[in-house]
């Protein structure tokens, strides 16, 4: 594996803050979608728009959520992978650093993992929404502590990585098993 250096790092950094602001903005242009189809008059209109903005996405070619996940997930994997980071340290350059970058890199991908993972909840909300059947709403709010305990997990995953200790690839793997089961794999 190639690790990133500090010049393109900087800008790894830039396009994954545009990247995230592209997420955020179709996320806004979502929710005000939804908020006018129950809030306002012409919510034909809206809907309308919804429709469409369906129709185009799937005439583009995109990965699922559950893929975009995945690959999220992987990325955190090969970050806090110590095999690919012993390997990385035999080059002349600083350990420290490389280690600082993976970190780094495994925080970007985290951010984008729960991103996405919070992106399907909110699609499941808004299927109860528009279905109007408030029914597993009590198994929702479960999931929902299911999952705070899970991303707080990852974030450990990072601590512990950062100090060295043993044990944080098991704990991403664990983490992203639940976050996937709960979110993805429902029954």
């Amino acid at each position: 594996m190639v690790l990133v250096s500090a010049g393109k790092s900087k800008m790894a950094d830039k396009h994954f803050e545009v990247f995230i602001q592209q997420q955020i903005a179709a996320h806004q242009t979502l929710r005000w979608l939804m908020d006018r189809i129950f809030n306002e008059a012409n919510a034909g209109e809206a809907r309308a728009l919804l429709r469409q903005l369906a129709v185009k996405w799937q005439q583009e070619d995109h990965d699922s959520p559950a893929e975009e996940a995945f690959r999220f997930y992987r990325g955190m994997r090969s970050a806090l992978d110590e095999d690919t980071l012993r390997e990385g340290s035999q080059r002349p350059n600083n350990p420290r650093s490389d280690r600082s970058e993976r970190l780094a890199r495994y925080r970007r991908y985290r951010h984008l993992f729960e991103l996405e993972i919070k992106l399907a909840r909110e699609c499941q909300r808004n299927v109860m929404a528009l279905g109007k059947d408030w029914s597993q709403m009590e198994g929702y709010l479960h999931e929902g502590m299911v999952m705070t305990k899970a991303v707080s997990t990852l974030w450990f995953a990072g601590v512990l990585f950062r100090l060295r200790f043993p044990g944080a690839l098991g704990l991403c793997d664990g983490a992203a098993f639940v976050l996937f089961r709960t979110v993805y794999l429902r029954a």
